[in-house]
């Protein structure tokens, strides 16, 4: 790694640990030494910042000075006073020090809002998969944590708090006067400095990678195959990074015994490409995986029309009418229901007399029509299928299979109307059910080639674009022959796909390049980018 970058590391890292905003404990008389520090530091800023050409490029010399001394800044004013002070304009050891303030959430992120600024560990160069950032200032990463006191005004926060791309840059405004700025990355790739606009020094790894952490968001797999229940109040759709009206929604959905945190790779596809970050942000949809189908579909729909009131209520965002939807397996089959029209297939999988015929209370009533009819959402332009078992899996019908799904507890809370009326009324129920255990309620029985509800699904058409990506393992055999070790070929290929790009991969495939290559390379084509 260039020697420079090792000097801006450990500029930034010298004076004090990066994991926290707090305020560093010091010794009696340490508070004039920080503030003398961060005196020296601002002087250098500004030797640094002076030695940039006004208005035209900069040498890698004078680009390597300005950024460690961004480095030095950065961790001297840490030092000095606990970043959530971080506000308004400041006296800080004779300088007058101005955070600038978000004019659009989406252009800077104000540093009082963070629990945890941290430098970006690319610089460090310990991160093989990361070359250190070229551009101007320095990259950090901002943590803004989860409140749930806020959860009603800041919607689809997610529950691991937020860990937002950032780059710190120095103005000098007058001759001891420092205007300080954290540029919100995702959307803004380069700033002002010294009177030419320059590109930023950037890391999107790190936050994506923090943002989808597996050990986090991996307690809500298993947990919520086996016991839905527990897990449903934190089912939802999420954003990890803040919301611009100007972008396409991109929503990533897991499958069974999943959770988001398999779409990293996808996510950094899209960052890494200008063009894509640009017109996309991306979204996830994290539930329960044991829930019948038709209640993890329901639940986004609901997810998905609470995100449209709340950020578009007047429909005035194009943006917000040309979502995608990336779903993997049994992730595919609940985003493929939210571009059905199901008419009454979903629920004639189900009963066999008409609704108003049904001996149901009125609240049962309103729970089949709120989860077994489906309509198109007009926002969604197009899906994406990723080793979707459209027509099933055998593997749910093997013995073993069956018999550890009756480890998993009924979602009492999503499927209830059913139980209900097989108490009363077995005879309106579709006799096809009663070959499974508890009416195949449960999301794997919902899997088997046999069930009702994937039959009547088959019938149905797909009403936008779509594509599909399939694993195949068995290379030199027919089609018809192969599979991805889980979801036969004939049960994940669809006529009518716009594109069918098969990939030599196992069913556990959304980190494979060709997967992230072609997810990248259809929604590049769904923006217009050539």
């Amino acid at each position: 790694m260039p020697r420079p970058y090792l000097l801006i590391a450990a500029a930034a890292m010298a004076a004090v640990p990066l994991t926290s905003c707090k305020a560093p404990l010091a010794a009696a008389g340490g508070s004039a030494s920080r503030a003398s520090n961060a005196g020296v530091a601002i002087a250098s800023a500004q030797t640094g910042w002076s030695g940039l050409p006004s208005a035209r490029s900069a040498t890698p010399g004078q680009q390597q000075t300005y950024n460690s001394a961004m480095g030095s800044l950065f961790a001297s004013l840490r030092a000095a006073r606990p970043a959530s002070t971080w506000t308004g304009t400041q006296s800080i050891d004779g300088w007058q020090v101005t955070f600038a303030s978000p004019g659009q959430p989406q252009d800077t992120i104000d540093p009082a809002t963070c629990t945890e600024i941290a430098v970006s560990p690319a610089l460090s160069g310990k991160d093989s998969k990361q070359l250190p950032p070229e551009g101007f200032g320095l990259p950090v990463i901002m943590k803004q944590e989860y409140d749930r006191r806020k959860a009603a005004s800041h919607k689809l926060f997610p529950l691991n708090g937020r860990n937002l791309p950032a780059t710190m840059t120095a103005e000098f405004t007058g001759p001891r006067a420092v205007t300080v700025t954290f540029h919100n990355t995702w959307t803004h790739s380069t700033a002002t400095v010294r009177g030419a606009q320059r590109p930023l020094a950037t890391d999107y790894r790190t936050p994506i990678r923090r943002s989808m952490d597996p050990k986090f968001l991996g307690e809500f797999s298993l947990k919520g195959l086996l016991r839905p229940d527990d897990t449903l109040n934190d089912a939802g759709l999420y954003v990890p990074f803040v919301y611009d009206p100007t972008k396409i929604p991109v929503v990533f959905v897991h499958g069974l015994n999943s959770d988001p945190h398999i779409w990293e790779q996808a996510m950094h596809e899209i960052a890494s490409d200008p063009a894509l970050r640009g017109r996309y942000q991306p979204w996830y949809f994290l539930y329960p995986s044991g829930l019948p189908i038709h209640g993890s579909a329901a639940r986004l729909r609901r997810a998905l029309a609470s995100a449209i009131q709340h950020y578009d209520p007047n429909g005035t965002s194009a943006a917000m009418k040309q979502m995608v939807l990336v779903g993997h397996s049994m992730g595919g089959i609940i985003s493929r229901l939210q571009v059905t029209d199901s008419e009454d297939a979903i629920y004639r999988a189900y009963f066999r007399r008409d609704i108003d015929q049904l001996f149901a209370s009125a609240d049962a009533k309103r729970q089949i029509r709120e989860n077994l009819f489906f309509e198109p959402n007009p926002r969604i332009a197009r899906v994406v299928f990723v080793a979707v078992p459209h027509r099933g899996s055998g593997l749910a019908d093997l013995r073993i299979v069956q018999w550890m799904t009756g480890l998993i507890e009924r979602a009492v809370r999503v499927d209830q109307f059913i139980t209900e009326i097989a108490r009363t009324a077995t005879s309106t129920l579709n006799p096809q059910l009663m070959a499974f255990k508890d009416l195949g309620a449960r999301s794997v029985q919902n899997l088997s080639p046999r069930h009702p509800l994937l039959l009547a699904m088959d019938q149905r058409p797909v009403e936008v674009p779509f594509h599909s990506i399939i694993g195949v393992k068995q290379a030199g055999k027919p089609l018809t022959e192969t599979s991805d070790g889980v979801v036969p070929y004939t049960s994940a290929h669809l006529d009518h796909a716009i594109s069918e790009h098969r990939v030599s991969a196992t069913h556990s495939c959304t980190d494979h390049p060709e997967v992230t290559a072609e997810i990248r390379r259809i929604l590049r084509q769904h923006a217009g980018i050539r």
